[in-house]
């Protein structure tokens, strides 16, 4: 006759001599405790993981645990975050003011926009971050025709004829000292001025003295006097003729009828 035994607990064999361990092939695997009870056997599974045998992995991103809009990653048994713009941190709490540091500098105001920022430019800069500098010729600030020029932070005016001043804004007074030699007196209109000259002078400044042909009155018998050019023309009265007004139609009438 034979006979059979049957093994209790974690025994097994034909006399119940070996023990059967069910956790020998880690059926928990990396993610759990194995414990055996007789001829069965419980996984402890680790933080976040779940199942008969631990190998369901957390839900780390669920719910979000992202703020401000970032994105969660599973990365084993954590997360992380890809934050939206203007936000750092594990979480995406801190907020990146976009003005710190003052991306505009010493020529503009920085003003947040959200996750961005805005340049109010000062002293005529411009550009997104007010860094092009002004084009201090434009409009152009030199006034009555002036040239403009820029030099260096500012510009220098080129004043056009009979004007001066920083921006070319002053009439120049042309006439003062007087330029008209001879006590001529002078006229200004506009970049330009002209001499009336005294008696006997003339030339742009009443420089060439030259005595007036009629000055010694060489026309006779109340002839009139005129200037032409440098020499003079005699307007005779009536009556009278010649260069010098000196031959009488009277006198020749009279000889003519003297003489019949």
């Amino acid at each position: 006759m034979g006979f059979e035994c049957s093994c209790r607990g974690k025994y097994q064999g034909k006399y119940c001599t070996h023990i059967l361990d069910l956790c020998v092939h880690k059926p928990c695997g990396d993610n759990g405790q194995c414990s055996q009870y007789g001829r069965i056997f419980r996984c402890f599974c680790m933080s976040g993981y779940q199942g008969t045998f631990c190998d369901i992995p957390p839900q780390v991103c669920f719910p979000n645990p992202c703020e401000n809009g970032g994105t969660c990653k599973p990365q084993g048994t954590t997360f992380g975050c890809t934050c939206t713009a203007g936000f750092f941190g594990k979480t995406c709490s801190r907020f990146q003011d976009p003005c710190s540091p003052d991306p505009c500098g010493d020529n503009g105001r920085c003003s947040s926009r959200h996750a961005s920022f805005v340049c109010d430019c000062l002293n005529g800069y411009r550009g997104r971050l007010c860094n092009i500098k002004p084009n201090l010729c434009f409009p152009n600030p030199c006034q009555h025709g002036g040239t403009c020029q820029e030099h260096g932070d500012s510009f220098l005016c080129t004043c056009a004829g009979g004007y001066e001043g920083r921006v070319c804004e002053r009439s120049v007074n042309l006439c003062s000292p007087n330029p008209c030699k001879n006590n001529g007196r002078c006229h200004q209109g506009g970049a330009s001025f002209h001499c009336s000259c005294k008696q006997d002078y003339q030339g742009s400044r009443c420089e060439i003295y030259r005595p007036s042909p009629c000055a010694r009155s060489p026309c006779r018998n109340n002839g009139l006097c005129r200037e032409v050019g440098f020499t003079f023309a005699c307007l005779c009265p009536p009556g009278y003729h010649g260069r010098f007004c000196d031959i009488s139609e009277y006198l020749f009438v009279f000889s003519a009828a003297a003489a019949r």
